[in-house]
């Protein structure tokens, strides 16, 4: 369990029943990825803007919202990388996988007052393919959004209130400040890794004296919180970051305050019980039971009654209901012959067994703990045991990739249960114009599985489209229809299987790209100076006819953690087969590894209707770089520097060159967004052969500042008029308390 100080919870006691992604791929070219929407949580019955982030974005993305309730509504097209700030991983983090560099999008959700409460999926498409999905949390409660000032805490003025926030580079800590306005319990509940934040929190709880009162460290990934005591009028901090100290824009979350303890599971009683399924059935329920298991007990086991030939399912929870043990089953008959087990099921640490009997008698099921145990109170499970009834369910891909006037392969498996092997009639609704499916769509009788063509026309649009997928069968004399799911991407801590599936499956009539992007001289291992851009040449091959003008990004994952090094966007013109791309470096970077850079070619190319699409083709190399020396260093020759509003401040500057950088450099102040307004700074021109000035800031009269504040100074070189040569300095400047 995670370590943590004083805690306080409380449990609910309930009496009775407590309340393969597939993707086909299409030709070479890059699909989307998400993703993350900021802010996370979106008010029920309001419209709210949000920044839409993923990667590998282009002009045509198509929208989806798995719900009918919730319209998103796109305000612009996507906007540029966002290159992680520092700081950055140094010593043996230094090669860390890169996280991929998204682009956002501005959107407006509006959700409709009648929607629940709870998780939506959101989902994109282009002519390249889609997306996996992404999470947005649907919230009647009050939200705000994160508002801070650097590393200061926000205030919160009253609770109950979640404040949506993102962890936004490395080693950021979130501080959250508020004044209890009543004696009691204050419960702080995180919501990251559930809106598909992959990142472990720990949250901390200080009073005004900076003296820890509890602390949390989400060590198993599934999100959690805290809860402590407050006093009417006292000042508390609530602090939050990454277990690990890591950062990234896709860092969101939600942080919930309320006043009161945290209910975080049921325990209840033993109880019999028939129910009504979907086919009118009725179903026997043998045992249904919420217990903790003492430290003391091995197991628990539980006997029914059986008849021969009839069919069980069995599910053992606790993650689903809160419990802290991961359970697994056993299933023994009368005479103790062991019949089946399980640990793991659905995609959870819960446990789930289904069979049917071969003779008849008492069975026992057994329920035991695979994880270490320490007393708990939240070491509890339910069990429930179940007769089936002939019934049964479909599965398919979430994603299908369908080529343009080609065929793609849909798989639709079907899980039968109580008996029932009948055949399944297979329908799919919303398919678009031009796609047609080829053979008899039906899963045969005491078969579990149908495979359906899907022929795209050579003259159908390429859109994307939401289909579902229906199977219709007689069971009992009735027609019994079932929409078939799909495992989703998005929650990485679902409690229950059916958290991670959606009946919603994305169509995408994709294109080939008519072009490639060959880097010149791949093999090559470039020499590269620190804090320089290098200009990498690229050669675009065009196919059939194609003479568009071709754009040259920086794609979205590259191969290592980069530590800044970032590049533009290029437009080659329709007449041209070459290119320059150009390459950024950051003076830190270490010269004890290689870089690499990832591009990308994306072009515009009408589909079969003549409506342009944008596809997106990665080149054929990587452009790889070991880094020398800097042609530029800056220095800031000052100490303990202060500045008064209305003041100014004057920094001595100095530039050493190099002998092969003999041109002229500006310095700047880079102001911070904090002081947008506040802060201004008259460029410094320094001429070749000239290595010391003084660099001018000025404080406006009105200026609210108080404290100690970096500030980044910049120097620049440009050659050949246009490619920038960098070096940078910080000086702590502190602004007198009023």
């Amino acid at each position: 369990m995670p370590a943590s100080r004083t805690q306080y919870t409380v449990f609910v006691i309930a009496i009775g029943l407590a309340a393969n992604v597939l993707i086909v791929p299409a030709a070479a070219q890059k699909s989307p990825l998400l993703g993350y929407a900021f802010p996370p949580a979106i008010s029920i019955g309001q419209s709210t803007e949000v920044q839409l982030g993923g990667f590998d974005f282009t002009p045509d993305m198509q929208w989806f919202v798995h719900d009918d309730r919730v319209r998103l509504e796109i305000l612009g097209p996507p906007g540029e990388h966002h290159v992680p700030p520092p700081p950055y991983w140094t010593g043996p983090r230094v090669s860390t996988p890169a996280l991929p560099i998204p682009r956002e999008t501005r959107g407006r959700i509006a959700v409709d007052k009648a929607a629940p409460e709870g998780f939506v999926r959101w989902q994109v498409a282009n002519a390249n393919g889609s997306s996996s999905t992404a999470m947005l949390y649907l919230s009647r409660g009050r939200e705000i959004v994160e508002s801070r000032v650097a590393d200061r805490p926000q205030r919160l003025d009253s609770l109950p209130v979640a404040v949506s926030g993102r962890l936004g580079r490395l080693t950021e800590v979130d501080r959250y400040e508020l004044v209890a306005e009543r004696d009691g319990l204050v419960s702080v509940d995180l919501m990251a890794r559930r809106l598909g934040s992959d990142f472990n929190g720990a949250i901390e709880v200080r009073d005004a004296a900076g003296k820890m009162l509890v602390d949390y460290a989400d060590t198993l990934g599934v999100d959690g919180g805290v809860t402590f005591a407050a006093s009417k009028g006292h000042a508390y901090t609530v602090g939050l970051h990454d277990t690990d100290f890591r950062g990234d824009r896709a860092y969101v979350y939600r942080l919930a305050l309320t006043y009161g303890p945290r209910a975080v599971a049921a325990i209840g009683n033993n109880t019999l019980k028939e129910t009504s399924r979907p086919t009118d059935a009725v179903v026997e329920v043998a045992v249904d039971v919420t217990s903790r298991l003492p430290l003391d007990a091995g197991e628990h086991r539980h006997t029914w009654r059986v008849e021969k030939d009839e069919y069980w399912s069995i599910a053992a929870q606790s993650f689903a209901i809160g419990g802290g043990i991961d359970v697994a089953l056993a299933v023994v008959d009368a005479e103790g012959k062991p019949i089946g087990e399980n640990d793991d099921a659905g995609g959870t640490t819960d446990a789930a067994y289904s069979f049917r009997a071969a003779t008849a008698g008492d069975y026992t099921c057994i329920v035991r703990a695979m994880s270490t145990r320490v007393g708990a109170d939240d070491e509890i499970y339910r069990l429930q045991i179940v007769r089936q009834v002939p019934d049964f369910s479909l599965s398919v891909p979430q994603q299908i990739n369908l080529p343009s006037g080609g065929t793609s392969e849909l798989v639709v498996t079907a899980t039968r249960t109580g008996g029932f092997a009948g055949p399944i009639r297979l329908a799919i609704d919303g398919l678009p114009d031009g796609v047609t499916i080829e053979g008899d769509p039906t899963i045969p009788a005491d078969k579990n599985e149908a495979k359906l063509t899907l022929v795209s026309a050579k003259d159908a649009a390429v859109v994307a489209t939401a289909i579902r997928i229906r199977g219709t069968a007689e069971i009992d004399g009735k027609q019994v229809t079932r929409t078939a799911s799909a495992v989703a991407a998005g929650n990485l801590c679902p409690r229950t299987d059916d958290e991670r599936r959606t009946t919603q499956v994305l169509l995408a009539i994709t294109m080939t790209p008519p072009f490639e992007l060959r880097l010149v001289d791949h093999e090559r291992q470039r020499a590269v100076n620190r804090g320089t851009t290098y200009r990498a040449e690229f050669e675009i091959v065009r196919q059939n006819g194609f003479t568009g003008e071709v754009r040259l990004e920086m794609a979205a994952q590259q191969a290592r953690y980069r530590q800044g090094i970032r590049g533009g966007t290029v437009t080659v013109s329709a007449d041209a087969d070459r290119a320059l791309y150009p390459c950024f470096m950051p003076e830190w970077l270490p010269t004890d590894l290689t870089r690499r850079m990832l591009v990308n070619a994306v072009a515009a190319v009408p589909d079969p209707q003549g409506r342009p699409r944008y596809l997106v083709q990665p080149a054929s190399g990587r452009i790889t770089m070991i880094l020398e020396g800097a042609l530029l260093k800056l220095t800031a020759a000052i100490k303990e520097p202060t500045l008064r509003p209305g003041g100014t401040l004057d920094v001595p500057v100095v530039i050493a060159r190099s002998s092969k950088l003999a041109l002229p450099v500006t310095v700047e102040l880079v102001v911070p967004d904090e002081f947008a307004g506040t802060l201004r700074a008259e460029p410094l021109v320094l001429a070749p052969g000239q290595d010391r000035g003084t660099l001018r800031i000025a404080a406006d009269a009105a200026a609210m500042l108080d404290g100690d504040w970096p500030l980044t100074l910049t120097a620049t070189a440009l050659e050949e008029e246009k490619w920038p040569v960098v070096s940078q300095a910080e000086i702590t400047v502190r602004f007198p308390s009023h």
